[in-house]
């Protein structure tokens, strides 16, 4: 779920959703004057499409106060019997091969053609809330149809009352000609299991955020939340466990690594007219948005390479959205490949050649965070300028950093994972004097970890977090210890103590070969070496 760039009818919210091939789907919104509307599409609806590809039906209902708009359609899935992230043993079919070796997609309309139990068929459905109220909160639920007809209809189920005991909701952003001034979001990376159990951990932290990170307007997920892309059965683990979390709030996605091919983010969200259309969304997407008072830039690390970092087409897109919106107040970027890492990553040629690339360009432009993930570690870097240099902008105190609109230099911040797969802190000399200690983990992980920002009018706070095992959170902040302070006292110290221990013992040295000339000649006369 996440929320669409207005127009002039008002604010925008959509969904996404699988059911099952024969299970058909019916929405309804209510707004905060409780007037529902109401939309449903049954399998008769589908079987009787048009479209036999797909199954393809668009349905709508609504009036001047809202409008709801929803769209199904039948696509063969990827799901594995057996995935062990190195190894999948037997799998469903998601294209065929024709005698001149092209390949093509399976289709509905295939089903009768393909091989035996080989190919499964979900339905994915997209719905858009339209025409609503700025900053106003809705409800809406999701229900699945057993029918036929429409005098044979039964429930399939109902998520959110089956799932969080009530219907779902999300509150429309504020509007563009008058926008709020506080709003805070979280940035989470990385939950990437392979089997249910690691997910189930995610959720356990994920629930955690819920219950003692306070609220949040949007999550900012830095990618990788599948092992494999590919894995149907993955991504559906990712989103049914964490269904409160996700369907309640708007969420962007980056695509990771592992989300490299098949379009998986067009396929799992809506980002609507946020992505440009002529980019190709096979590796993932790069687009942007606006909340508040703020500019988010979402880019797609997989259109990289060694050689020239980030596409010419992304790269140029980059810096055309950051002209257009340089005298946005805040800027934030999202990516998934982290340019400064603690972890092995940090000396990939592709995340080199974007570190060269991208850092004088956030410089130039007024980046003032930007968040990624890919290494399982947690860093925090001081302020950059676009030379990769510390500059004084902003103040931590016990684990909060601070940061006004108005200065220069660009927070760049690893987030670790909300999942469960710590990779081992890489020690790498270009960057790690970059870090700052405080408020990094400059070691192999033990606990998940995410980051709250909270914006208040021109003043930003960051605060990074670790899940305990308890459900509790602790904020990441490493205090000197007195003994490191003392070291820190000492030092300079020894030095000059050094110094003149040896200036002591030169000029004794001096003077004990002055007395051995002196006993020599029998004379200290002037000449001598004791002068």
């Amino acid at each position: 779920a996440n929320f669409l760039p207005s127009d002039e009818n008002g604010a925008k919210f959509t969904v996404s959703f699988y059911t099952a091939e024969e299970i058909g789907a019916e929405v309804t919104l209510t707004t905060p004057d409780g007037i529902p509307y109401t939309v449903s599409i049954t399998e008769a609806d589908l079987n009787a499409s048009e479209d036999t590809a797909h199954r393809t039906v668009t349905k709508s209902v609504g009036d001047v106060n809202a409008s709801v708009t929803l769209t199904g359609g039948t696509y063969a899935q990827y799901i594995p019997l057996i995935d062990l992230g190195l190894l999948t043993i037997s799998h469903t079919e998601t294209e065929w091969e024709d005698a001149d070796g092209n390949i093509h997609a399976y289709t509905y309309q295939d089903r009768d053609n393909a091989p035996a139990n080989s190919v499964v068929y979900r339905n994915r459905w997209t719905v858009t809330f339209e025409g609503l109220n700025y900053n106003e909160t809705y409800t809406y639920s999701v229900r699945g149809l057993y029918a036929d007809t429409y005098e044979n209809v039964s429930y399939a189920f109902d998520l959110g009352a089956e799932t969080t005991g009530s219907n779902f909701t999300f509150t429309t952003p504020s509007s563009a000609e008058n926008p709020a001034q506080d709003f805070d979001f979280v940035a989470i990376a990385d939950m990437q299991g392979m089997i249910q159990s690691m997910y189930e951990d995610s959720a356990s932290a994920i629930e955690a955020i819920m219950a003692h990170a306070g609220g949040y307007d949007f999550v900012l997920n830095a990618g990788d939340m599948a092992d494999n892309g590919d894995n149907f059965s993955q991504w559906g683990w990712a989103l049914n466990e964490n269904l409160a979390f996700f369907a309640n709030t708007s969420t962007f996605n980056t695509a990771g690594n592992h989300e490299d091919g098949g379009g998986k983010l067009d396929d799992f969200y809506n980002y609507g007219d946020m992505a440009p259309a002529t980019q190709d969304s096979d590796s993932g997407l790069y687009y942007s948005f606006d909340y508040a008072t703020a500019h988010v830039i979402v880019l797609n690390t997989n259109d990289a390479d060694a050689t020239n970092g980030l596409s010419t087409a992304q790269l140029d897109w980059l810096e055309a959205d950051l002209e257009a919106n340089k005298d946005a107040k805040w800027i934030f970027v999202l990516m998934h490949k982290s340019l400064y890492s603690g972890g092995s990553h940090s000396f990939d040629g592709d995340v080199e050649a974007m570190r060269a690339q991208l850092v004088p360009v956030f410089y130039e432009y007024g980046v003032d965070l930007v968040l990624a993930g890919h290494d399982h570690t947690y860093t925090v870097t001081e302020c950059l300028d676009g030379e990769g240099n510390a500059v004084a902008r902003a103040t931590a105190n016990g684990g909060v950093i601070t940061m006004n609109a108005d200065g220069d230099g660009v927070m760049y911040v690893t987030l670790g994972t909300i999942g469960t797969k710590f990779y081992e802190y890489v020690s790498n000399s270009e960057i790690e004097g970059k870090f700052s200690a405080e408020n990094s983990i400059l070691a192999t992980l033990t606990a998940q970890t995410f980051a709250k920002i909270s914006v208040k009018g021109d003043t930003l706070t960051y605060t990074g977090y670790s899940v305990n095992d308890d459900g509790t959170l602790s904020v990441i902040y490493n205090e000197p210890a007195d003994d490191l302070l003392l070291v820190k006292i000492l030092v300079p110290i020894a030095g000059v103590i050094l110094i003149a221990g040896i200036v002591v013992t030169v000029v004794l040295v001096k003077k004990n070969k002055a007395k051995k000339a002196a006993a020599d000649t029998g004379s200290f006369g002037e000449g001598s070496d004791a002068e």
